[in-house]
């Protein structure tokens, strides 16, 4: 009987030590697959977190020269007078003098800019006189277009002024008027006038003329240097007090609504004159 409890002993440990084994394999069979779960988790884990060269993408490559567009330097607002100045200087060329042989005065009093006891206190043109301007200038000298251009004013008739109608226009008061009631004073002492229009806002106009050219008419087309009137001294009180002493021609230059020069001392506006008919300092008395 022993003996068969012995062998009964002995089968019972070998039954054991073999489930021993089969669980210590399932469990190092578990325990690998957590291993790998978990391994592949980290692997998953460790691809959604972005390294160093993940995210956004690069932006594209640009010139070193490139600046952005919040970066390019500041450009100079314009100046209004410079514009102005630079859209007018292309007209303001190929002038010439509109006496044939006259020179440029450089006597203040002759000189836009020049002061007055009329005329709204300014001298807005220049005077050619005879005796400072490098040739005799008298009645009937022929005056020219110093410009070609289209006529736009002809004064073919004209009365003289009476000794009244120069006091009201040349009386200080009128500077007290509106703009167009004193442009009408001022006119009348310039007395027989013809205009040019040479475009961009640039006029000339003729002062004190005895006459008009015969056919001249509005609208004309005129070439530089084509006669369009004679020196006189209409519109001066000469004219009514003194006739035949104070012959010479006024010649205004207009840009829009001011004069060449217009806020310049007269030398510094007789420098534009000189300009615009392309002289030098020493064409002068």
């Amino acid at each position: 009987m022993l003996g068969a409890i012995g062998v009964f002993v002995i089968a019972v440990v070998l039954a054991f030590s073999a489930n021993g084994e089969d669980d210590a394999a399932v469990v190092s069979d578990v325990d690998a697959q957590s291993d790998v779960s978990q391994s592949g988790d980290q692997t998953e884990q460790q691809a959604a977190v972005p390294g160093p060269d993940d995210g956004e993408p690069d932006p594209p490559a640009t010139d070193p020269g490139d600046a952005p567009p919040d970066t390019q330097p500041d450009q100079p607002e314009p100046n209004p007078a410079e514009t102005v100045q630079a859209q007018a200087e292309p007209e303001l060329t190929g002038f010439l003098i509109p006496i044939d042989g006259a020179c440029l005065s450089d006597f203040e009093g002759h000189l836009p800019g020049a002061p007055r006891e009329y005329r709204n206190g300014i001298h807005e043109g220049f005077d050619l006189y005879g005796w400072a301007s490098c040739r005799p200038i008298d009645q009937g000298t022929a005056v020219l277009a110093a410009k070609a251009g289209t006529v736009i004013r002809i004064d073919k008739t004209y009365t003289e002024l009476t000794i009244e109608q120069f006091e009201e226009a040349s009386d200080s008061l009128v500077a007290t008027l509106d703009p167009e009631r004193r442009e009408f004073f001022l006119d009348r002492l310039r007395g027989r006038q013809v205009w040019i229009d040479h475009g961009a806002g640039v006029v000339s106009r003729y002062a004190h003329l005895s006459a008009v050219a015969a056919g001249l008419e509005i609208g004309d087309l005129v070439r530089s240097g084509e006669v369009i009137g004679f020196v006189g001294e209409s519109g001066q009180l000469e004219a009514i007090t003194a006739p035949g002493t104070d012959y010479h021609l006024h010649l205004e230059i207009r840009v829009n609504d001011d004069y060449l020069g217009q806020g310049l001392p007269p030398l510094e506006a007789r420098a534009l004159y000189l300009t615009l008919f392309d002289l030098s300092p020493g064409d002068s008395p």
